[in-house]
């Protein structure tokens, strides 16, 4: 099968790999451009596009996959399948209908639940203790079109969007690998969706990732799992910025108010909440590298200091 695929992070990695694994495929890859990235901002090659040159397949960086000229393009490379997961810019209609069978993606929930940018962060934000990976056909509204394939995975206590991240890139890759062969033979179920049942995962914006200590743990511990590693969830002390990136809840009877710094010890630093102890236990001060939070605590003598106000950094 000529297939054309879409993807640009590491999640999208283990797909590829996997359509390339067998190499029954002709398989041309569209990747976003490269941007500067790191510490030194260098300009660097997406993961997709470093897996795809290393298996020396071709490669296409269209500023916009709006461009006409790239979707006529498209059109006379008489490709089979489109297949995109994790691209990062929303197809036109045209686009979508250039394939012999059509687009699919991998979508990382189980639709119509989490339909949008983040639901990998947001499943696990909401508290959600199982999410999964939906393959369907796409349709110009997001995340809305007929489902080939689901598969369910759990939320585990210790996950944060990483680990989860991985497992379901993998769920992806299997997914995909099945619906591709339902599309060759011409058996892909075509499943609608309940819309009626739609929930969102907006993108994270700068604002979603300030902590609220007014909030009870639990859910300020579940933003910090669902924002780490990237792009962390953020926190404000005398006037500086700091990313939180491992909490833990304390059985603890000790109180807090909230946003109130409590001792260091082995377990990690406590801070009060509206409703319980949160444990910081790995945090990135702004600018230096990644510690152990009782580390930094030791360091910047911060007991009994507290947490600035959402208030207060948002008038900062």
């Amino acid at each position: 099968m000529k297939i054309l695929y879409f993807g640009t992070p590491e999640i999208a990695v283990p797909t590829l790999a996997a359509l390339y694994a067998g190499k029954a495929h002709d398989i041309t890859v569209v990747t976003r451009v490269d941007k500067p990235r790191g510490r030194g901002l260098r300009i660097k090659a997406s993961p997709v596009k470093e897996f795809a040159l290393s298996n020396k397949l071709n490669v296409l960086q269209p500023e916009s996959v709006k461009d006409v000229a790239f979707i006529a393009e498209t059109e006379k490379g008489a490709y089979d399948l489109i297949i995109v997961v994790s691209y990062g810019q929303i197809m036109p209609e045209r686009l979508i209908r250039a394939a012999k069978y059509g687009s699919i993606n991998s979508h990382f929930s189980l639709l119509p639940k989490l339909r949008g940018a983040a639901p990998i962060n947001r499943a696990i934000i909401n508290g959600d203790k199982e999410t999964g990976v939906t393959v369907q056909f796409i349709e110009y509204k997001l995340d809305s079109g007929d489902i080939i394939l689901n598969e369910t995975s759990q939320i585990l206590s210790g996950d944060d969007a990483g680990s989860l991240g991985n497992r379901l890139a993998e769920l992806s890759a299997k997914l995909i690998l099945e619906a591709v062969v339902l599309i060759e033979k011409g058996h892909a179920p075509r499943r609608p969706q309940d819309h009626s049942k739609a929930t969102q995962a907006p993108k994270i914006t700068k604002q979603d990732t300030r902590i609220d200590w007014g909030k009870p743990a639990e859910e300020i511990h579940n933003l910090i799992r669902g924002l780490s590693p990237l792009p962390g969830a953020s926190a404000c002390l005398g006037g500086h910025n700091i990313k939180i990136l491992k909490s833990g809840l304390s059985a603890g009877k000790t109180k807090l108010e909230p946003g109130r710094i409590g001792p260091a010890s082995g377990a990690g630093v406590a801070v009060g909440t509206a409703s319980g102890i949160l444990l910081l236990l790995e945090l990135k001060p702004e600018g230096k590298r990644l510690m152990p939070a009782a580390d930094f605590a030791r360091g910047h003598n911060i007991e009994s200091k507290t947490f600035d106000t959402l208030k207060k950094e948002r008038e900062g």
